[in-house]
C-alpha cells in the first residue's frame, strides 16, 4: 500500500472522546444501613483503562479530588468498550499497571502494602462509542464528539474498628486497675489484587497501636473510650488454614500481668474478612480470678452494630 492509501486508510477511522462519571459505593448486609467515613472517601489520583476484545486500547491518568472529570481518552468510535476505574494506587503500582496490554493483565495485578494503606478503590462500567469524526488525530485539530461512562467504585480493603470496649469484674474477685495496653491485627493481609484475592498471602501481625489506657472497675461496667480512634485495614483474607485467619486482639495489663484476647474476625457466620466492609466490634470482657476459660463468640454483621462477647479474662 503506498503513502496515499495508507493516510486515506486512517483518515476512514472515525474518533471520539470517551469522559467519566464516578461515584463511590459502600456495601451494606442491611438495606439503607451504611456508614460514610471520610478518609475512605479521599481521592489521592485515578487511572482509566479502555477494554476492547481483551486488549487494552486507552488509558489516562487524573489528579487528586475531582481532577478526573476532566480527564478523557479519544479511542476509535466503533461501538462498545468497557471502561476501568482504579483509585488510590501508589506510584509504582500505576507505573506497572500502564504498562500493560491486555485488560487480564491490570484485572489480575497485585496490589500491596502501599496501595492498601492509601485505600484503593475499583469500578467498571460499559460506554458505546459511536459517534466520531473521521481523521487522522495528529494532524485533526477540531473538536471530537465525547460518549461519557459512569463508573462506581467500591473499596478493595476491609476496615476493622472497635466501637466499644467494655469490662467488668466477676463477683468476689478483687478489683484491680484494668490497663488496655494496645490493640493489634494478627495476619493483616498486606498482599492484595486488583479483582479477587492474591494467591500468595502476605501476613503480618507486628502492628499494635498503643493505648495505655487504665481504669479503676468497682461494680459497674467500664468503657475503654480511646478504642474508637483505631482503625485497621487489610485486604481480603479468606483462608481455611486456622493460624492464618486475620483475628483482632486486645492486650491488657492487671496487676503487673500480661494478658492477650484474640477475636478472630467473621463475615456473617464464617470466619474470614473480604473486601468491601467495614467489620466493626462491640466488645464485653469479664475479669475473674478462676481458671475456667469460657468460649469466646464472635457475631459480625457488615457496616452494622455488633456485640461480642469476648469471655473472661483471668488475673490471678
Amino acid at each position: 500500500m503506498n503513502d496515499v492509501n495508507k493516510e486515506m486508510a486512517t483518515v476512514s477511522d472515525e474518533y471520539a472522546y470517551v469522559a467519566f462519571n464516578m461515584g463511590m459505593q459502600t456495601k451494606s448486609s442491611v438495606a439503607g444501613q451504611q456508614t460514610s467515613i471520610a478518609e475512605t472517601e479521599t481521592i489521592s489520583n485515578v487511572t482509566f483503562f479502555l477494554f476492547e476484545n481483551g486488549k487494552v486500547v486507552g488509558s489516562a491518568t487524573a489528579g487528586e479530588g475531582d481532577a478526573y472529570q476532566a480527564t478523557r481518552i479519544l479511542t476509535k468510535a466503533n461501538g462498545s468498550k468497557k471502561v476501568f476505574a482504579i483509585v488510590n494506587l501508589s506510584t509504582e503500582t500505576q507505573k506497572r499497571l500502564l504498562s500493560y496490554s491486555t485488560e487480564n493483565e491490570v484485572r489480575t495485578a497485585a496490589l500491596d502494602e502501599s496501595d492498601m494503606n492509601a485505600l484503593v478503590k475499583v469500578g467498571e462500567g460499559s460506554v458505546e462509542v459511536v459517534d466520531g469524526v473521521a481523521s487522522t488525530p495528529s494532524k485533526y485539530n477540531g473538536e471530537y464528539p465525547t460518549a461519557t461512562a459512569s463508573i462506581t467504585v467500591s473499596q478493595r480493603t476491609a476496615r476493622i474498628e472497635i466501637s466499644k470496649l467494655t469490662v467488668f469484674y466477676a463477683d468476689g474477685c478483687t478489683k484491680y486497675p484494668v490497663t488496655l495496653t494496645g490493640i493489634s491485627l494478627k495476619n493483616q493481609n498486606l498482599a492484595g489484587q486488583v479483582e479477587g484475592i492474591a494467591s500468595s498471602a502476605n501476613y503480618n501481625s507486628d502492628n499494635t497501636q498503643t493505648i495505655n489506657e487504665t481504669k479503676e472497675i468497682s461494680d459497674k461496667t467500664v468503657e475503654f473510650e480511646s478504642v474508637s480512634t483505631k482503625t485497621f485495614y487489610t485486604f481480603a483474607n479468606e483462608t481455611s488454614v486456622e493460624d492464618s485467619k486475620t483475628a483482632l486482639v486486645l492486650h491488657f495489663s492487671i496487676n503487673g500481668k500480661a494478658y492477650d484476647r484474640e477475636i478472630k474476625i467473621k463475615h456473617i457466620d464464617t470466619e474470614k474478612v473480604e473486601a468491601g466492609y467495614i467489620y466493626r466490634l462491640t466488645i464485653n470482657a469479664k475479669v475473674q480470678s478462676n481458671d475456667v476459660e469460657s468460649a469466646v463468640e464472635c457475631h459480625i454483621l457488615d457496616w452494622n452494630y455488633n456485640e461480642i462477647n469476648l469471655g473472661d479474662i483471668y488475673a490471678k
